[in-house]
């Protein structure tokens, strides 16, 4: 009798789980390939500044000309805000579908350039389905690349340890 009983309650439990996932949130095998040939596309260009061509077409026309610029800017050319970038690995976690026309990835970064490295940065991207097609809308990973990043955050944790200290 304890073994069904745990047994069932095992069962219940699971398909509760499996009821409380909210089904907006998933993203088709597709169009997670889609959003991340961009994201890989333009992780190649910064690492092999090579200009790519294409990146143009892959943002999308809402998106804001700062970003866009950054991205042309910074997959042209080696150095990006007077920061040598050397490489930049990224890894995509989470893809979550906002609403049909829209999904949010999240996902961990590496960036190393002379005198500096960072890694394991929380970094997002955010598409959006345009004549259908997928294209970049927002992403932090440039805020978040860079040694300005790194003084900023080792700077507040020497602020919190003067704190702690006082």
């Amino acid at each position: 009798k304890r073994h069904k009983l745990v047994r069932n309650i095992l069962i219940a439990t699971l398909f509760l789980w499996s009821c409380s996932q909210d089904p907006a949130t998933y993203v088709s095998h597709r169009d997670q390939e889609s959003v991340q040939y961009i994201i890989n596309y333009i992780v190649d260009g910064v690492n092999n500044n090579n200009d790519p061509p294409n990146i143009k077409t892959l943002i999308s026309p809402n998106a804001s000309t700062e970003l866009t610029n950054d991205i042309i800017e910074i997959t042209s050319s080696s150095t990006w805000s007077s920061i040598k970038i050397l490489s930049i690995r990224q890894s995509t976690d989470k893809f979550i579908q906002i609403d049909p026309t829209k999904i949010y990835v999240e996902g961990r970064q590496q960036a190393t350039g002379l005198g500096w490295n960072v890694s394991g940065v929380s970094i997002y991207y955010e598409f959006e389905l345009v004549n259908g097609e997928w294209m970049l809308l927002d992403t932090n990973f440039l805020e978040k690349t860079g040694a300005l990043y790194v003084f900023k955050m080792v700077g507040l944790v020497f602020l919190v340890i003067i704190i702690v200290l006082i």
